[in-house]
């Protein structure tokens, strides 16, 4: 059996594969991989037993939403046909946009979405569902997917994040935005920033031990983000045999890595982080023995 996703987002969203809601990682009969250069995630599981059948998940996610897909695995006897139920996951054909407004007003959010059958919407405050009551209003037009969050009289206690979580059989997606209260007749210029993301990701390499090491992530966002090194998950500084340095007139974050040894094998991340938002991507090192 084959599964295959093409995904979008800025920074590239991270990918995870589930069967019945267990998440999945390679091994000698299933096999995840990744054409990065066409946005393309694959599962592919080989000499299927009964066991395999149920729910297959992708969940996609970055620091400004996230996303799934779920679709169904039917194992039958040779010869036995099983008619499919088909099916659209949640997406976002509009998404939420963040706003600044005065005290006693009223605010409005918006998300037009599509799914088949017909997402069911929840609305959530700094991660905690909202409840209807007499400020706060949830309109719906299910013919054009519009789904519409109104909170009048609006208080300084109601900035915070709001999220619109959408959900159906076949999968489920998120969009979250923020709201500014500020008092009356004072002005509120939004400054405008922009999140970070890599205009050139780290290659992974493979070096023979002894040699040096190198990576080099090209960064963008504004204020600049502030740039950390990571190995194996662990925060790397820089001592005698490794360098963190950066490049401010090139906008390049790099890792050097002097005289490498095996334990310097293994995942490198740089992790990039302002104001706006957050990015990682990970790199590997591959370090090969000498031969004697």
């Amino acid at each position: 059996a084959k599964f295959e996703i093409i995904i979008t987002g800025s920074p590239e969203p991270e990918v995870a594969w589930l069967h019945n809601g267990a998440e999945l990682k390679s091994d000698g009969r299933r096999q995840i991989s990744a054409d990065a250069a066409n946005h393309l995630h694959v599962l592919i599981i080989q000499k299927l037993t009964k066991a395999d059948a149920g729910k297959y998940t992708a969940r996609v996610g970055n620091q400004f939403g996230e996303a799934a897909c779920t679709a169904e695995l039917h194992v039958v006897p040779p010869g036995q046909k099983v008619k499919m139920v088909k099916g659209e996951s949640p997406n976002f054909a509009s998404m939420l946009e963040s706003q600044a407004v005065e005290d006693g007003s009223t605010a409005r959010f918006e998300v037009v979405v599509t799914g088949n059958p017909e997402p069911t919407v929840i609305w959530q405050y700094n991660g905690i569902e909202l409840e209807q009551d007499q400020r706060r209003e949830v309109i719906c037009n299910k013919a054009k997917g519009q789904h519409v969050l109104l909170i009048e009289s609006v208080q300084q206690s109601d900035s915070g994040d709001y999220t619109a979580r959408v959900r159906n059989d076949f999968g489920e997606a998120a969009c979250t935005a923020q709201l500014l209260v500020y008092p009356p007749g004072q002005k509120v210029k939004l400054v405008k920033g922009e999140g970070p993301n890599f205009a050139k990701f780290p290659s992974s390499v493979a070096v023979a031990e002894g040699g040096p090491a190198r990576f080099d992530a090209g960064v963008t966002g504004s204020p600049e983000p502030r740039v950390t090194w990571l190995h194996m998950g662990a925060e790397i500084q820089s001592d005698q045999r490794r360098k963190v340095v950066f490049d401010e007139s090139k906008h390049m974050a790099s890792i050097v890595i002097s005289q490498v040894q095996p334990s310097d094998g293994g995942d490198y991340t740089c992790q990039l982080n302002n104001d706006y938002g957050q990015a990682a991507c990970t790199a590997q090192l591959l370090v090969k023995g000498i031969k004697k």
